[in-house]
């Protein structure tokens, strides 16, 4: 049998989320950041010439760090129309342009035919355990989830048989999830597509 490309993968339903806040994501633009300047502007900078320079009332919590450069939610339809017709803003005598956002942004297309098998899904999961092996407190740091899909159910789909979640901390600011849980450190996989 042919070695499996996405070893750890999970298939998410997305109409099985049910914290999911789709509204939030109707009103997103997101800020290119060329990648020789990421590190010469922040967050505040970002916001702070949005407001300035387009009277947009913008708040820091309701930007993320995501990819080559910031997810803006903003506060109004008109908002987005505005940013995305005018294309861009300076910060610091740099441009950033204004892109508008999809939920398959980012997204490699693989069909599906290609990676369902009749080998299990999780296959870290297959595999005969040690009874050495124990459970213990696990703090797991989960980053790269899209935006469309940054909400608890996600989390618990994603780890769901390998460990029981006692705590799941939103950070807003770079789209990511800090974990308490308890289980076996061998059962989660190192990465999943």
């Amino acid at each position: 049998m042919a070695a499996r490309r996405f070893t750890n993968l999970k298939i998410i339903d997305i109409s099985d989320l049910k914290d999911l806040n789709t509204t939030v994501l109707s009103n997103t633009v997101l800020a290119s950041v060329p990648e020789q300047i990421q590190t010469s502007i922040n967050t505040y900078d970002l916001v702070e010439a949005i407001q300035n320079q387009h009277q947009i009332p913008l708040q820091v919590q309701h930007v993320s760090y995501y990819g080559p450069g910031y997810f803006l939610r903003l506060p109004t339809s008109a908002a987005k129309a505005h940013l995305l017709r005018h294309g861009f803003v300076y910060v610091h005598n740099f441009i950033v342009t204004f892109v508008p956002w999809k939920p398959d942004y980012g997204s490699t297309i693989v069909p599906l035919r290609d990676i369902l098998t009749s080998v299990p899904f999780n296959l870290h999961l297959a595999r005969d355990k040690r009874l050495s092996d124990p459970y213990e407190r696990l703090t797991i740091q989960v980053s790269g989830t899209p935006p469309q899909l940054y909400c608890a159910s996600t989390v618990y789909k994603l780890f769901d048989n390998l460990c029981t979640i006692n705590k799941i901390h939103f950070i807003p600011a770079e789209l990511n999830f800090d974990i308490t849980a308890h289980g076996q450190l061998s059962a989660i996989p190192n990465t999943t597509p």
